[in-house]
């Protein structure tokens, strides 16, 4: 009983934290720019959302004609917000309090593959974490599929512990609702389906268990695509994945290839290539896909070769250069800079810089060091978690997660806004390493005492 209101409160405290911290930066930033219009996306989601109420109809800014470029979870999630206040200023502070529930359930995902102190350090990374925190206070779908995908982890992970069908089921049918609000949580329903085979159910009975779970993720998003293939002759869930698989993925094959000089000149050929048809219109995806597919296909290993080498991208860039240019930093392109001189051994030069820089300035060099650092805890807590925590098919589970996201999106560009997907899932590894090498250090120095 003592157990369950001390689970309830650090619970609570997480939310409190999250949501606090949330408005705090939201405050803030607030006074240097308009959270609601600062990225193209958020935009984008609030004239669909109008389209939706005005028109009754999906369609981009400035269109008529319907498209399915982006899905429909968060332009329905913005128009239920707008027609109960009259306004899309609402949504952000609605969606930092919905997006802090990521932070109490991180800590019950952790719990259930770890111990509370994990799960403690964990939740209070993912409250705490400065740029997903700056972005869920602006309009965009991190707000809502967070919290949805970390609810459908944490169900599932339910499910392999106790063997309840109802977990599996809800966790599926969720992880439905995250594909139709960011469409890259769709391929992730396989990762999902093959640990249905690790429980001792019997081969039949697992495929029978599996089936009835994927039957109901496709419901979720049959009526999406029963209407992308009335409407618009297409069984995609979205146009994005032509344009995306071009603009990322070709293109950084055809600058590594020097086809192109830059990443600019991919998206001013995928331009012209749909002359005639939207990049974001499913004809003009289809042949940005063709021309994508191709291309690769005819440079695979060139393309296997940046892909592996791109990799760790994901797991050491940030984003707080960005925080830095909002609230106005003369140098707020400081970590390239001390790290490009620092790597032509121009050292001194380096220092002098960082003596002339404002202490804020400081701060965001310093804060260039978070990442790789918690990288390497997350490969050292890895690595423990394999050996020291059972069961083993539920950190394999969560592995697996983490580099699916790495996996389809470790050439884009915006690498820490993708990597938001799955940050609550680092910091738990990081976690366990940095519990780990605390407890060594803690030895060492009791040993030394003695």
């Amino acid at each position: 009983m003592i157990g369950f209101f001390r689970e309830k409160k650090r619970l609570i405290l997480l939310f409190v934290f999250a949501v606090v911290f949330g408005l705090v930066i939201s405050f803030i930033f607030r006074q240097k720019i308009n959270p609601a219009v600062l990225f193209i996306d958020s935009m984008a989601y609030k004239a669909i959302a109008l389209n939706i109420i005005e028109h009754g109809n999906f369609s981009d800014p400035d269109q008529t004609s319907p498209n399915n470029f982006r899905t429909p979870g968060y332009p329905l999630w913005l128009a239920l917000i707008y027609l109960i206040f009259g306004s899309f200023k609402y949504a952000i502070p609605i969606g930092i309090i919905v997006f802090s529930f990521t932070a109490p359930l991180a800590y019950l995902i952790a719990r259930e593959l770890f111990n509370e102190k994990i799960a403690w350090l964990s939740g209070l990374l993912v409250a705490l974490e400065p740029w997903a925190t700056f972005l869920t206070g602006t309009i965009m779908s991190e707000q809502l599929f967070m919290p949805l995908f970390l609810l459908s982890v944490y169900l599932f992970i339910r499910y392999l512990k106790q063997n309840s069908h109802v977990f599996l089921y809800f966790s599926a049918g969720l992880l439905g609702i995250c594909a139709l609000t960011r469409p890259n949580a769709l391929y992730l329903w396989p990762v999902f389906a093959i640990f249905v085979f690790f429980k001792k159910n019997g081969f039949l009975k697992s495929l029978r268990i599996a089936g009835l779970a994927s039957l109901i993720f496709l419901l979720v998003i049959a009526p999406w695509l029963i209407r992308n293939k009335i409407v618009l002759d297409t069984w995609q869930i979205t146009s994005v994945q032509g344009f995306s698989l071009y603009v990322t993925n070709f293109n950084a094959l055809q600058v590594y290839l020097g086809n192109f000089k830059n990443l600019n000149d991919g998206y001013t050929r995928a331009y012209k290539i749909t002359e005639g048809f939207s990049v974001s219109a499913t004809k003009g995806s289809e042949i940005l896909m063709k021309e994508a597919v191709l291309g690769i296909k005819n440079n695979f290993f060139d393309y296997v070769k940046i892909s592996v080498l791109s990799l760790p991208n994901f797991f050491i860039s940030n984003s707080y250069s960005s925080l830095g240019y909002y609230w106005g930093f003369k140098e707020f392109k400081i970590q390239s800079q001390i790290f490009g001189l620092i790597k032509v051994r121009h050292f001194s030069e380096a220092w002098n810089k960082i003596l002339n820089i404002s202490w804020g300035e400081r701060i965001l060099l310093a804060s260039g060091f978070f990442w790789p650092i918690i990288s390497i805890l997350f490969l050292v807590g890895g690595a423990i978690s394999l050996f020291k925590f059972k069961p083993i098919n539920l950190i394999f589970y969560i592995i697996g997660i983490i580099f699916y996201f790495d996996v389809i999106s470790h050439l884009m560009p915006e690498l820490a806004r993708f990597r938001i997907q799955v940050q609550p899932f680092i910091f738990m590894f990081a976690s366990v390493g940095l519990i780990y090498l605390f407890n060594k250090i803690n030895a060492s120095i009791q040993k030394l005492r003695v």
